[in-house]
């Protein structure tokens, strides 16, 4: 026997239409998922790139972010010196939104 032939005997039972709602409520109560610090970079960033280029789209605004996002240096990332960019700390922002992920999770879990 194939797999495929063997697939229709090993198939999991199909779920009520109460229990699919049930899971569908819980997905949406579940925490988000944290952002990483390239995340942080764009959302606080973003507005300076569209105001100094209000031509710009969407993609090529991603591609400018990016393109600034790799020549900061790790130790930039980390204490967010004031460049051109603002003075943020996307790295330990983002290590205390892991943190609180992790919190929000085990509640949830529970």
């Amino acid at each position: 026997m194939t797999f495929v032939a063997l697939s229709a005997f090993f198939r999991p039972p199909a779920k009520s239409k109460t229990k699919i709602l049930a899971d569908m409520r819980r997905e949406k109560k579940r925490p988000k998922k944290a952002m990483g610090a390239y995340m942080y970079f764009c959302k606080l960033n973003r507005k300076k790139v569209q105001t100094s280029n209000p031509t710009m789209t969407f993609g090529e605004i991603g591609r400018v972010l990016g393109s600034q996002w790799c020549t900061l240096t790790d130790k930039e990332k980390k204490i967010g010196l004031a460049l051109a960019l603002g003075v943020q700390k996307y790295i330990r922002k983002a290590e205390t939104d892991k943190v609180r992920y992790a919190k929000e999770m085990k509640r949830f879990a529970k």
